[in-house]
């Protein structure tokens, strides 16, 4: 916990005995204090103040309440959050957004789905609670379905926090013509000039496949130039972005001259260039902009990884893994473990495979679906179907990619009277016996 919240939570414990007296003000003290132990995970310090909130008759307070709830489930604490929520009986959309929130935070995206359908009149900030919940938990596509589901709404309409979440969206799920309709709305709504969003729309362009890029590669110029006029040019993560689109659509020259006139580079200004090389294969390039780099961060470390990995240099992608190990001011991340455990797969090194799974239990990364499903995919690639089944088992949520990796690994194996039963029973509602059935 930061030395703020803990002075802060003091400091506010210690005024207890005054509240009293100011009885009104903390009516609004309460929620800010409570919302800043949630965002900074401070459940002790959060409990302390919930049991003067019971103490002192502020538990019917609705945006108490709200934060309470809020403070539970981003704490890892659902059932409590829950029992908060229960006991409510004035709750309005301030306390079902608490929960929508908490609940998306940690993953849970059916029990966030649940609550936010049973909001009688949804205001603009639920709709963004669920969105971003999709977005964050990559269920892009849904995340774009609700948006165009909240546009036929007449009482609701987007805002600035929106737009940013939904262009990212759009870019990470290759929706080119939905971004360019929200590109417009934009416009139209008079939120061209939000830096969040104009970094969000830099980066739907640098983004989507190089066929989309090569048509959008004028708008991309166009939001250049909207970027000078506005003056964010002096911004370094605009700087970054720009490299970043114009290496990713061929232009490697202009990427540079970007580069090279912005003189407050920093990790981010490198990596972005690096990733940006990366894509179209210059290697050499992108190692060059990553030795050049003072201190570098685990995404510049996983941009250089993947880059290899991508271009089917494993074995020098996981040379530099195994430089990156002995690193003490970084850590490999979720990102790192997928890139690196797909490269042992490709490269056939089942050991270092082992090896990285060990690590990814010991970092706490085992729940995370695009991890299993490489490990699937390792695992199954050399014939270890039954340590394969035991990872889909264990999934708690399966996509297309789960069982598609299952099936190839049967396949793989010339079990093709399994792996054709697999996917007739993939989508139906007795997967999980039908899985279990052939994974005994």
């Amino acid at each position: 916990m930061s030395d703020l919240i803990k002075k802060l939570a003091f400091e506010f414990v210690t005024t207890i005995p005054q509240i009293n007296v100011h009885r009104h003000r903390y009516s609004y003290t309460f929620p800010f204090r409570l919302k800043s132990c949630a965002k900074s995970k401070a459940f002790r310090e959060g409990q302390q103040i919930h049991g003067h909130v019971l103490k002192l008759g502020y538990d019917v307070d609705l945006y108490v309440h709200a934060s309470l709830s809020s403070l539970y489930a981003q704490t890892g604490r659902l059932e409590d959050a829950h029992k908060v929520f229960d006991i409510n009986s004035h709750r309005n959309v301030v306390s079902y957004t608490a929960l929508i929130m908490g609940y998306a935070s940690r993953g849970y995206m059916g029990s966030a789905r649940k609550f936010f359908d049973d909001i009688p009149v949804k205001d603009v900030v639920s709709w963004n609670a669920m969105i971003s919940g999709y977005a964050e938990n990559s269920n892009y596509k849904v995340a774009l379905a609700l948006f165009k589901e909240m546009m036929m709404m007449k009482n609701v309409r987007p805002d600035e926090s929106t737009m940013v979440t939904v262009v990212s969206a759009c870019a990470q799920s290759g929706s080119i013509d939905l971004g360019h309709h929200v590109h417009s709305l934009i416009d139209e709504y008079g939120f061209g000039s939000n830096l969040k969003i104009v970094n969000a729309l830099i980066d739907l362009y640098m983004t989507i496949s190089r066929k989309a890029l090569r048509s959008t590669d004028k708008k991309g110029q166009q939001i250049h130039g909207h970027v000078l006029k506005l003056g964010y040019d002096v911004d370094l993560y605009i700087h970054a972005s720009l490299s970043s689109l114009y290496a990713q659509t061929g232009r490697l020259e202009d990427a540079h001259k970007v580069f090279d006139i912005n003189s407050h580079r920093n990790v981010v200004s490198y990596t972005t260039l690096i990733m940006g090389y990366a894509s179209r294969g210059y290697m050499g390039s992108a190692r060059k902009f990553f030795d050049d780099i003072p201190v570098k961060d685990v995404v510049s470390w996983n941009a250089m990884i993947s880059g290899y990995a991508e271009n089917s240099n494993y074995k020098v992608a996981l040379a530099l893994l195994k430089e990156m190990m002995m690193m003490k001011n970084v850590r490999p991340d979720e990102s790192t473990m997928v890139t690196v455990v797909s490269a042992c797969a490709q490269s056939g090194s089942i050991d270092l495979g082992r090896h990285l799974h060990s690590l990814i239990d010991e970092y706490g990364f085992g729940s995370n679906l695009k991890i299993v499903n490489a490990l699937i995919d390792l695992y199954s690639k050399y014939g270890e179907l039954e340590t394969s089944c035991g990872l889909f088992e264990g999934l708690a949520y399966k996509d297309v990619i789960s069982w598609n990796t299952l099936i190839g690994g049967y396949t793989h194996m010339d079990l093709y009277k399994e792996a054709l039963s697999l996917e007739l029973h993939s989508y139906e509602p007795d997967t999980y016996e039908v899985l279990k059935k052939h994974c005994s």
